[in-house]
């Protein structure tokens, strides 16, 4: 009976251990992107960075959380049916 119990709690720990390595990866991903898009006066003027990587990164851990990004315009990645560029491509 110990035994069982003492696997649970090493379970549970390790899933809460898990959410928080990935709500770190999400905080500290959102950090750096967000420094992309900030000025600081005492460092001069800064040329934008690449944050492709970092950027899937964050895409990837949220999606571990459940949130996606939406696709084609609603969130079942459907396209919707009065969409003016589809009906525009049918008349041509």
């Amino acid at each position: 009976m110990e035994g069982k119990q003492t696997e649970e709690t090493s379970e549970e720990k390790l899933a809460i251990i898990s959410i928080f390595v990935r709500l770190s990866v999400v905080c500290w991903a959102g950090f750096i992107i967000s420094l992309n898009y900030i000025t600081f006066p005492f460092l001069g003027p800064q040329a934008p960075k690449d944050t492709s990587f970092i950027t899937f990164l964050f895409g990837s851990a949220l999606a571990t959380f459940g949130i996606e990004a939406k696709k084609n315009g609603n969130a079942n990645g459907t396209t919707p049916v009065n969409c003016p560029m589809l009906n525009k491509k049918k008349e041509e």
